[in-house]
């Protein structure tokens, strides 16, 4: 990587960051909104058989709104949301993003067609967009360098409980409201049962959101120049383009983890209602207990040893400990679509998820610990750009090309995804291995007295 005045890989005191009580606050509530946004993405994947059946969808249409329809607006949605992140207060901008995020949802509940449902869908993506660069930017400003991964993991945390109450959430509302049913909603007027219990889910995020107005603004860090702050995107592909092997590493390899992401989370509950016979509510209770299990054990362990391994000088470790999880991770996902016995199958989705999820925390501290200050929101809005549309849009389409076109067995869901998940993890590995070097070398060059 270029050595030069913009680099934000310099190691800075720990007095110089804000007290950690006031850090952790702000950590809390980013956890709380990525809970509240696996919330709203995730819980059409659970209801997907139902809403299909309602609405006589195809498999391919279920993709475009489970993948697409979210993803692009969630990839062109974080460019504006980043360039405001560096440019705005930060907890407002967040707010307004939740909020955007939350009508989405209800939208997407009282829809009663298929592009009405679609662009409710936009929406959501486009309004939770905004946790991507606010999230990034902020945490890398109020932690040091060698304390950056567990908060991280955290945050993360946040996002992959999201994932996993959704599913358990939405298991226990589906035990409660019958998605086929047809209810009397006063106002509204008629309501299938899914479409109420999307109304529901989508009230969460507004009346939280207010929360961000009761901490500090956090402070920004390492701005270069006298207009850093106001530096557009023409400056950090500027940055990009003098760095190719990095950012081809950490950006090809991001979207191929984020493929795999939306697979499982697409493509997994239909997988286990088709192929093994089981009630959405049940699938939803197992893949609840999946999603949460593997991050409360895995991310903080995982956290702890980067930083610890950080601290003792391994600088390349946060691209490196990635590069290894994505390989080891492809075994069980895998067989996880494969074997005959469900229970099996959530299990080697617990141990894949456990070993995968560490995605969620270190591929954001491998951009961000590269970037200087007034670049941090505009990078993370890049990344989610590229990831999103190759990956998120990829992902729930590809599985149900393979499944339909190539298969021809509806059936076929979980080997199609097999399919997938077997060549992007290994191809995202030796990606991420590509950006070893340059991690190392522009350590080297911002602190030549650690070389």
């Amino acid at each position: 990587m270029t050595a030069n005045a913009e680099t934000g890989a310099g190691l800075s005191a720990e007095a110089d960051y804000p007290p950690r009580l006031q850090a952790w606050t702000m950590v809390l509530i980013l956890l709380v909104l990525y809970l509240i946004s696996g919330l709203d993405k995730n819980i059409v994947a659970l209801l997907a058989d139902d809403i299909g059946k309602q609405l006589e969808l195809t498999d391919q249409q279920l993709g475009l709104l489970l993948g697409p329809a979210f993803a692009i607006s969630f990839a062109f949605g974080a460019l504006p949301w980043g360039w405001a992140m560096d440019r705005f207060d930060r907890r407002k901008i967040l707010g307004l993003g939740v909020v955007t995020m939350s009508l989405g949802t209800i939208c997407s509940g009282i829809s009663k067609t298929f592009p009405q449902l679609l662009v409710s869908r936009t929406i959501v993506g486009g309004g939770e967009s905004v946790l991507i660069p606010g999230n990034q930017s902020i945490i890398t400003d109020i932690f040091p360098p060698e304390r950056l991964a567990f908060p991280f993991a955290v945050c993360s945390m946040g996002l992959k409980l999201g994932e996993g109450i959704s599913f358990a959430v939405g298991g226990l509302l589906v035990a409660v409201i019958a998605p086929s049913a047809v209810l009397m909603v006063p106002v509204i007027g008629d309501m299938h049962g899914w479409q109420a219990i999307l109304v529901i889910v989508g009230t969460t995020g507004s009346l939280f959101a207010l929360s961000l107005l009761f901490v500090q603004p956090p402070p920004r860090r390492n701005l270069v120049g006298a207009g850093g702050g106001g530096s557009g995107y023409g400056r950090y592909l500027r940055y990009m383009k003098e760095n190719p092997r990095f950012f081809i590493g950490t950006h090809l390899g991001g979207a191929l983890g984020v493929t795999v992401s939306a697979i499982v989370n697409a493509w997994g509950p239909v997988h286990f209602i088709r192929s093994h016979g089981l009630a959405t509510s049940e699938v939803g209770v197992w893949l609840g207990a999946v999603m949460v299990a593997g991050p409360i054990i895995g991310l903080p362990i995982h956290g702890l040893v980067i930083d610890r391994l950080f601290r003792k000088g391994k600088r390349d470790v946060h691209a490196r400990y990635l590069s290894i999880m994505f390989a080891v991770a492809a075994l069980p996902l895998v067989a996880a679509f494969l074997v005959t016995d469900y229970r099996v199958g959530f299990v080697l989705l617990a141990v894949g998820n456990t070993l995968f999820g560490v995605f969620g925390m270190l591929g954001p501290v491998v951009l961000q610990m590269m970037l200087p200050g007034h670049l941090r929101g505009k990078g993370a809005a890049v990344l989610a750009l590229v990831t999103a549309l190759a990956g998120m849009s990829l992902g729930p389409v590809l599985v149900a090309t393979i499944s339909q076109t190539i298969l021809g067995d509806a059936a076929s869901i979980g080997l199609a995804a097999a399919i997938c998940i077997g060549v992007c993890l290994p191809a995202a590995s030796a990606l991420y291995a590509l950006a070893l070097k340059p991690i190392s070398q522009s350590y080297r060059n911002a602190n030549p007295q650690a070389a």
